[in-house]
């Protein structure tokens, strides 16, 4: 069984609620369409613009950071896994993250 739970307008993620009667288990699945985010991230890499001392480096899509939640434990929002996130960042299988060369 497939049952909607949410879809978020601001974030575009969509949670849906599955059941297993077989196993009475259930599992949460959380979907985004990430390409335009992840088409944008190329254009910039692309053409890196930097302003002052501060520029883009990284445009990261809501479901990635529930992956990386639910997969690494890491949360972006708390400074103390900022290390944790900088090594994800730099690791070349999350390089479509990146939206400016070099290493952060």
């Amino acid at each position: 069984m497939k049952r909607l739970l949410e879809h978020n307008e601001s974030t575009g993620l969509t949670q849906y609620f599955h059941y297993d009667e077989t196993a009475d288990t259930y599992t949460i699945e959380t979907v985004a369409d990430s390409d335009p985010v992840l088409e944008e991230n190329k254009r910039r890499y692309n053409s890196p613009v930097k302003r002052g001392d501060f520029h883009l480096v990284a445009s990261i899509p809501p479901e990635i950071i529930v992956k990386w939640r639910a997969e690494y434990g890491v949360e972006i929002e708390n400074k103390d896994h900022w290390p944790r996130v900088k090594r994800l960042l730099n690791d070349s299988e999350w390089r479509y993250l990146r939206t400016a060369p070099g290493v952060i």
